[in-house]
């Protein structure tokens, strides 16, 4: 059940008159139970290792939190971030294990590790590790209730694709969630408006993107990068329109979700993209990869970056390819970092150069694509090299021109749009708007939403 199918918004829609209609000490309970029956509609038999990820992690800190001998406090630290990490590194590198054992003749083990990557790990394993180590360092008082801390854990909406929301931000809410006011309402209805629009235009570009990578034969140097283009705007369609819609239901249900995309192809810098690309991941690796290690190999600081973007690719899947992409980011943040060190002025850039280092980092972004979307090393290399190449195929013909240019504008028009949802929320929620979009909307999800793509990120 997808959050852009109409089976989904009918089953939010009788969802939504319920838990408008209880009591608000009655909401933190529909929020659990609402939450694992979306769970179960997709991957119903792991819905006890998500229970199980989110109860074992509030008895672990609630032990900790009670807990005053400092020796014990780290053991139950190691003890809930070790099994977290466990469970993520056990199923984002099952399949890959198996497949190795397989080629190496050993077919029974290989059938042990068949399993398939649980909807969402990735993410609230990362939500219970911040939980955990929150606690230990006395950033946040946890809850007493089970029921406000799974309310937070399991909560639907960015349970698949984030934002990864720590739970001193979101548990607060929920104990006080109320009744929605029509202002969220307007912004909630404006964002998934939004999102659908931004999932549409990704499924449009899917075509040409995979044209492009998927090809047996050599193609033209336009044609490679069209369809690197329109792979640039089918990510960012597809995971910053979930992250509208998914924000937008949480909204409606009272809660606040942290904003995760910033406008990231107008980026200046590799760093200036993590600020504004995944945010939640980009600050999540922050405070709890390169911090820790910077405590602890101070002198270390470009080996630091460089590491916990190693483990950033890996976070994606256990694969060289990811590995790869991880390596390229991070020697690109220590390299720009080492750069700006040494030679930045205090004054921020501005006209010319502004433009050349937006140009300048989005090309660099790009590269970084090719490893993240390619099919094996090899593929990807020979990509690369088509790209650059001055011996590729030049065909410059009418089609593949304006295949080009429908690809830059939808780049364009999605940093438009949300560039009104975000900064000109007077504008967009102006009824004249505002309800003739949401009806459009809602029309072609009804007509299209069987034929569109799955979100890029569930495979994560």
């Amino acid at each position: 059940m997808r959050l852009d199918s109409g089976v989904f918004l009918v089953f939010f829609a009788a969802y939504f008159l319920v838990y408008s209609a209880v009591p608000a000490r009655h909401k933190r309970v529909l929020l659990i139970a609402g939450s694992v029956a979306f769970y179960a509609t997709l991957s119903l038999r792991f819905v006890p290792l998500f229970l199980g990820v989110g109860l074992f992690t509030f008895g672990v800190t609630s032990r900790l939190h009670r807990e005053t001998s400092e020796a014990r406090r780290r053991h139950l630290l190691w003890l809930g971030v070790g099994a977290n990490v466990l469970t993520l590194v056990f199923f984002k590198g099952a399949l890959p294990a198996a497949g190795l054992l397989s080629t190496l003749g050993l077919r029974s083990g290989a059938r042990l590790l068949d399993v398939a990557i649980p909807l969402g790990v990735s993410f609230y394993t990362l939500q219970a590790i911040s939980y955990v180590v929150d606690v230990h360092r006395r950033l946040y008082e946890p809850p007493r209730s089970l029921v406000s801390f799974l309310g937070s854990f399991t909560l639907f909406p960015n349970l698949l694709s984030g934002p990864i929301v720590r739970s001193s931000f979101l548990v607060p809410q929920i104990e006080r969630v109320d009744t929605v006011s029509w202002s969220m309402a307007k912004r909630a209805l404006v964002l998934f408006v939004a999102g659908l629009a931004k999932k549409s235009i990704a499924d449009r570009l899917a075509p040409a993107a995979d044209s492009a990578f998927d090809a047996t034969h050599a193609i033209s140097l336009l044609d490679a990068w069209t369809g690197l283009l329109a792979y640039a705007g089918q990510l960012y369609g597809d995971f910053s329109g979930y992250t509208d819609m998914a924000t937008a239901l949480a909204l409606l249900l009272g809660l606040e979700l942290p904003i995760n995309f910033n406008l990231p192809y107008l980026a200046t810098s590799p760093a200036d993209f993590w600020r504004r690309w995944h945010i939640s991941l980009s600050t999540w690796l922050r405070d709890y990869v390169y911090l820790p290690l910077g405590v602890r190999f101070r002198r270390r600081r470009y080996s630091n970056i460089v590491l916990t973007w190693i483990l950033a690719g890996l976070w994606h899947g256990a694969s060289w390819l990811y590995l790869l992409y991880g390596l390229y980011h991070g020697i690109l943040l220590a390299a720009t970092d080492w750069l700006s060190r040494r030679f930045s002025g205090d004054e921020p850039a501005r006209g010319y150069r502004r433009v050349l280092q937006t140009m300048l980092t989005f090309y660099l972004v790009l590269m970084g694509y090719v490893l993240f979307r390619a099919h094996s090393v090899v593929a990807a290399f020979h990509f690369l090299a088509m790209l650059h190449s001055s011996h590729a195929p030049s065909i410059l013909s009418h089609d593949a021109i304006t295949r080009a240019a429908a690809c830059a504008a939808a780049l364009v028009f999605c940093h438009v749009l949300d560039h009104c949802v975000q900064r000109r929320r007077d504008l967009v929620e102006r009824p004249w708007i505002m309800w003739p979009a949401a009806v459009i909307a809602v029309t072609c999800v009804v007509l299209f939403g069987a034929t569109a793509h799955p979100f890029i990120y569930f495979g994560f």
